[in-house]
């Protein structure tokens, strides 16, 4: 027993530290080297609800107060505070971005009206998927929270696209009536938001391949949400603007027509410099694609939070880290040859910086051995009878806490726990050291089985999904060529609706990796609504292409009319889009604030390529132009 009573002086006090450090095993693990912190370690149940359990600490803490400062940490704190920020965030954030895109929407579209129906389009698209989870019994965790920003980077574009095609089509000397408009509407848009719609959905599904529930879970409502939104642009909103008053025809806006008029002078002139550019650039920035590693360590997401990160530190510091991995060792723990291979592997394993500590039954005999030696060094180590091992065991089951012990060895000594104790949490860092542990277990066997743990679990999920997020994002590339190219009839124009925002995807992700910004899983999984959201942009400039194509313009007068009035609509949704998600790089929650960085940044880079890149690849495919054709585009 180290403490009968409490020490009454200073005296006491110097007696207590040094019977403190002499006493094998206590200063390390339950103790700092200053003696300013202890620990207390509280391991919950199999299944329990972290959420309850933390809640009753901190209800045991308040109700005792005391001088000392408590500190609550852990893995179980992580998981719970991440639930709940995630979706007091996403709760606070939303309806700002919402409002925001409505604003952009009305100052876009000139109609109140139309605007609001066509945001409340996008709005009620998100209602099916939410019911369907919920119908389903799908848990809401981190990760389905960032549901509404794929849904609504994947389809909101169609709505805007829809009502100023609208307006396009209302030019006054067509002489059309609300009905003819919307139907001609339909019409000419209804290919490029089917396209959009089919890659979105095509995207979504090949989230499938994630093999983790959540993902796929994820992927089924989004898929839900864009086919819904889909279907209410093309018939609800376009039915509605058939029978509201009629609207204005469409603003010019003088600044984004100088501007789209610019850019397509220089396109019609310099084609081939432009893709020699952009080919370049996004190679360049698609080296870094390498460099990309997921980041799952939670403690990231809490570096501006002053008194969880202080806690961090300490435990990290002081006890061993929070981060732990799990070795599995089965066979008779009696055995002393068993027990010195766990501890030769210990003492291997303990070579590696970042590990801070580690913890079994071999060491529990060893340090048996030591203090029964009265501290001599020589005894420290597994004693060679088999006898001296149950005995010490019997003392420490008895003497101990039976509890702890259990923690490390099962009621029949068949199966034991070796509990490594990791003060980086950096995905890196826990990768390698996975990746020594199952080397280790592969060379030597057995008693050595396999490895585990939560900290383990964050590792491989970050490189599952890195690597799945690579396969699916081909897979989607692949099956989507095919489905434009069948969609459009050429395999050209599907090559020029494919490209930009392929190019635009690898040159967000390359910088990503170029900066050594790690993003975090749901920033990864945002990818397939950005390219969704790319394609949409593409479709509705090689749309208005063909048409013009096929009204007898040559490539370069269709080019250029089809970015100059295609161009509109690519603008304003990517406006819609930046002002709704910039709002969530306002927030205090790191993965949430990321993801509004990441969004809007690849929603810029989409529309750039898009207005830019499409209409070169389109040109290029055509025939060649005079400078006549260059003026009449002036003129016209």
């Amino acid at each position: 027993q180290i403490l009968s009573e409490n020490p009454t002086d200073e005296a006491e006090k110097k007696v207590l530290v040094n019977k403190l450090k002499e006493t094998s095993g206590i200063q390390e693990e339950l103790l700092s080297s200053d003696f300013r912190h202890t620990v207390v370690f509280a391991h919950l149940r199999p299944k329990a609800d972290g959420s309850s359990a933390i809640a009753k600490i901190n209800r045991i803490i308040s109700d005792n107060p005391g001088p000392e400062q408590v500190r609550v940490g852990g893995i179980p704190i992580l998981q719970s505070r991440l639930s709940g920020d995630t979706a007091r965030e996403v709760k606070k954030f939303l309806p700002l971005c919402l409002l925001f895109m409505l604003v952009i929407l009305l100052l876009s579209t000139r109609q109140i009206g139309g605007g609001i129906l066509s945001f409340a389009v996008i709005c009620s698209s998100l209602i099916p998927a939410w019911g369907m989870a919920n119908a389903l019994g799908w848990k809401l965790q981190m990760i389905t929270l960032y549901f509404p920003l794929m849904a609504i980077a994947a389809g909101a574009g169609a709505g805007i696209h829809i009502m100023l095609r609208f307006q396009e089509e209302n030019a006054p000397a067509a002489g059309l009536n609300n009905r003819q408009l919307a139907e001609n509407t339909i019409v000419s848009s209804g290919l490029p938001l089917l396209t959009s719609a089919a890659v979105a959905t095509v995207g979504f599904l090949s989230m499938r391949t994630y093999k983790i529930e959540v993902i796929e879970q994820l992927g089924s409502a989004a898929v839900l949400g864009v086919l819904f939104s889909l279907a209410g642009v093309l018939m609800f909103l376009s039915a509605w603007l058939s029978i509201l008053p009629r609207p204005r025809p469409a603003y010019a806006f003088p600044v984004f027509s100088r501007i789209l008029l610019k850019a397509s002078i220089v396109i019609m002139r310099h084609p081939a410099i432009l893709l020699a550019v952009f080919v370049f650039s996004t190679a360049l920035a698609a080296w870094g694609i390498a460099q990309i590693q997921t980041d799952t360590n939670p403690e990231n997401y809490y570096r501006n939070d002053k008194e969880l990160s202080e806690t961090f530190n300490i435990i990290n510091k002081n006890f061993g880290g929070m981060s732990s991995i799990s070795v599995l060792v089965q066979g008779d723990i009696k055995d002393p040859a068993i027990l010195k291979r766990i501890d030769d592997f210990e003492k291997e394993i303990l070579r590696i910086p970042a590990v801070a500590s580690t913890i079994s039954v071999a060491w529990v005999v060893r340090h048996m051995n030591k203090t029964m030696h009265n501290g001599d060094e020589n005894f420290d180590s597994i004693p060679d009878q088999r006898e001296s091992v149950s005995d010490y065991f019997m003392q420490y089951s008895v003497a101990g806490d039976a509890g702890d012990f259990n923690r490390l060895v099962d009621f029949s000594y068949q199966n034991a726990q070796i509990i490594i104790r990791i003060n980086d949490a950096s995905p890196e860092v826990i990768s390698g050291i996975s990746k020594y542990v199952h080397h280790y277990i592969q060379r030597h066997g057995a008693p050595f089985v396999t490895a585990g743990g939560t900290s383990l679990l964050f590792a491989e999920t970050a490189e599952q999904i890195t690597t799945a997020q690579k396969k699916s994002l081909l897979i989607t590339f692949l099956i989507s060529l095919v489905l434009i190219a069948i969609f459009f009839r050429s395999l050209r124009t599907a090559v020029s609706i494919i490209i930009p925002p392929s190019f635009s995807l690898l040159a967000i992700l390359g910088i990503c990796g170029w900066l050594r910004v790690a993003p975090d899983a749901s920033s990864m999984l945002v990818f397939h609504s950005i390219y969704a959201g790319g394609i949409t942009f593409s479709a509705i400039y090689a749309s208005r292409f063909n048409r013009e194509t096929a009204s007898g313009a040559t490539p370069a007068e269709a080019a250029g009319k089809a970015l100059y009035t295609s161009g509109r609509s690519v603008i304003f949704s990517a406006l819609m889009l930046i002002a709704g998600f910039s709002v969530f790089i306002f927030s205090n929650f790191a993965p949430l604030r990321f993801s509004g960085i990441l969004l809007t940044s690849a929603v810029f880079a989409g529309a750039l390529y898009s207005l830019l890149l499409t209409p070169v690849l389109c040109l290029l495919f055509g025939q060649r132009y005079s400078v006549d054709t260059e003026e009449e585009l002036i003129e016209d």
